[in-house]
Protein backbone atom coordinates (compact mmCIF):
# COMPACT_ATOMS: atom_id res chain seq x y z
CA UNK A 1 0.00 0.00 0.00
CA UNK A 2 2.50 2.42 0.64
CA UNK A 3 3.81 2.08 -2.68
CA UNK A 4 0.43 3.56 -4.09
CA UNK A 5 0.54 6.33 -1.75
CA UNK A 6 2.89 9.37 -2.48
CA UNK A 7 4.08 11.39 0.49
CA UNK A 8 2.76 14.32 -0.63
CA UNK A 9 -0.26 12.97 -0.37
CA UNK A 10 0.60 11.07 3.18
CA UNK A 11 1.10 14.65 4.15
CA UNK A 12 -2.06 16.37 3.43
CA UNK A 13 -3.53 13.49 6.55
CA UNK A 14 -0.67 12.51 8.52
CA UNK A 15 2.23 14.78 9.62
CA UNK A 16 5.12 12.02 9.95
CA UNK A 17 7.57 13.65 11.17
CA UNK A 18 11.05 13.22 13.61
CA UNK A 19 10.33 14.10 17.54
CA UNK A 20 13.00 17.38 16.55
CA UNK A 21 10.63 18.86 13.60
CA UNK A 22 7.16 17.95 14.78
CA UNK A 23 6.61 20.69 16.52
CA UNK A 24 7.77 23.26 14.10
CA UNK A 25 5.71 21.33 10.88
CA UNK A 26 2.01 21.32 13.55
CA UNK A 27 2.50 25.11 13.80
CA UNK A 28 3.07 25.52 9.76
CA UNK A 29 0.40 22.94 9.28
CA UNK A 30 -2.57 23.54 11.97
CA UNK A 31 -1.25 26.34 14.28
CA UNK A 32 -4.36 28.37 14.96
CA UNK A 33 -6.81 25.88 13.60
CA UNK A 34 -7.07 23.16 16.17
CA UNK A 35 -7.20 22.43 19.86
CA UNK A 36 -6.28 19.26 20.06
CA UNK A 37 -3.46 16.56 18.62
CA UNK A 38 -2.80 13.09 19.04
CA UNK A 39 1.01 11.92 19.06
CA UNK A 40 1.42 8.60 19.21
CA UNK A 41 4.81 7.38 20.82
CA UNK A 42 6.54 4.01 20.53
CA UNK A 43 6.81 1.86 23.71
CA UNK A 44 10.31 2.44 24.06
CA UNK A 45 10.10 6.29 23.58
CA UNK A 46 11.85 7.81 26.64
CA UNK A 47 10.08 9.33 29.22
CA UNK A 48 11.39 12.58 29.01
CA UNK A 49 11.21 12.96 25.00
CA UNK A 50 7.60 12.50 25.35
CA UNK A 51 7.30 14.95 28.75
CA UNK A 52 9.49 17.26 26.26
CA UNK A 53 7.44 17.26 23.32
CA UNK A 54 4.05 17.60 24.90
CA UNK A 55 5.36 20.78 26.40
CA UNK A 56 7.14 22.37 23.22
CA UNK A 57 3.76 21.75 21.56
CA UNK A 58 1.70 23.25 24.49
CA UNK A 59 3.15 26.21 23.63
CA UNK A 60 1.58 26.29 19.93
CA UNK A 61 -1.39 28.16 19.06
CA UNK A 62 -4.91 27.22 19.57
CA UNK A 63 -7.84 27.93 18.24
CA UNK A 64 -10.06 26.77 21.66
CA UNK A 65 -9.86 29.09 24.19
CA UNK A 66 -12.25 28.02 26.32
CA UNK A 67 -16.20 27.76 26.74
CA UNK A 68 -18.59 30.36 27.32
CA UNK A 69 -21.11 28.69 29.73
CA UNK A 70 -23.13 32.35 29.57
CA UNK A 71 -24.21 31.51 26.10
CA UNK A 72 -27.10 29.15 25.81
CA UNK A 73 -28.25 27.73 22.43
CA UNK A 74 -31.55 25.63 20.94
CA UNK A 75 -30.09 23.99 17.85
CA UNK A 76 -28.25 27.00 16.08
CA UNK A 77 -30.25 29.53 17.90
CA UNK A 78 -29.00 31.46 20.55
CA UNK A 79 -31.25 32.42 24.05
CA UNK A 80 -28.79 34.37 25.67
CA UNK A 81 -25.69 36.56 25.08
CA UNK A 82 -23.37 36.43 27.79
CA UNK A 83 -20.51 38.73 28.78
CA UNK A 84 -17.65 37.23 27.53
CA UNK A 85 -18.77 37.17 24.04
CA UNK A 86 -20.54 40.62 24.47
CA UNK A 87 -16.79 42.11 25.27
CA UNK A 88 -15.72 40.06 22.41
CA UNK A 89 -18.32 41.87 20.37
CA UNK A 90 -18.00 45.21 21.48
CA UNK A 91 -13.83 44.81 21.07
CA UNK A 92 -14.38 43.78 17.37
CA UNK A 93 -16.88 47.10 16.80
CA UNK A 94 -14.04 48.92 18.15
CA UNK A 95 -11.79 51.11 14.97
Amino acid sequence: MGSLISDDVLDLFVLARTYDQLPEALARHFGGLVDEVSVNFPEDAPAVLQAELVREIKKLPAAFTGFDHTVAYVGRRKLQEGPRESEQNRRAADP
